[in-house]
């Protein structure tokens, strides 16, 4: 059975670092931002296996540290925590989501209806593109 609930920014951190930055100690994955962040925890029976966080600038939402394990990935788990996200944000009247999208990921973004746009550019050595996504309540 999968869920999607708000867990907290603690609870993402495991998860960000297996997946995005294995190389990176647990402590350094914290952001300051991670307080007014809407964290969501995907979860199969009581396992975390995908976390998504939304981080408020201004009228409009960043997407930052998706992260699905590994044995997950390719399942539709990521698009379910975006989707979740894109709805509850959409439901307090939020209009825009935007992220920075690893270049490898580019394709997933667009299946969820982001728009990815200019050039490529090196983020913390990993090749990304900007994305937007217009939100509907």
């Amino acid at each position: 059975m999968c869920s999607i609930v708000s867990i907290s920014a603690d609870e993402t951190l495991p998860l960000r670092k297996k997946v995005l930055w294995p190389d990176l100690e647990l402590a350094d994955l914290a952001l300051p931002e991670d307080a007014t962040a809407l964290h969501l925890g995907l979860f199969l029976g009581d396992t975390l296996i995908g976390v998504g966080s939304f981080f408020p600038d201004g009228k409009r939402y960043r997407l930052r540290k998706l992260a699905v394990d590994q044995a997950s990935q390719g399942k539709g788990y990521g698009a379910r925590l975006v989707k979740e996200g894109m709805k509850r944000l959409g439901a307090q009247g939020i209009n825009e989501l935007y992220c920075d999208v690893r270049v490898t990921a580019t394709s997933f973004y667009q299946r969820l209806g982001f728009e990815v746009f200019g050039e490529e550019f090196d983020k913390n050595g990993v090749m990304s593109r900007k994305a937007t996504r217009q939100l509907v309540p």
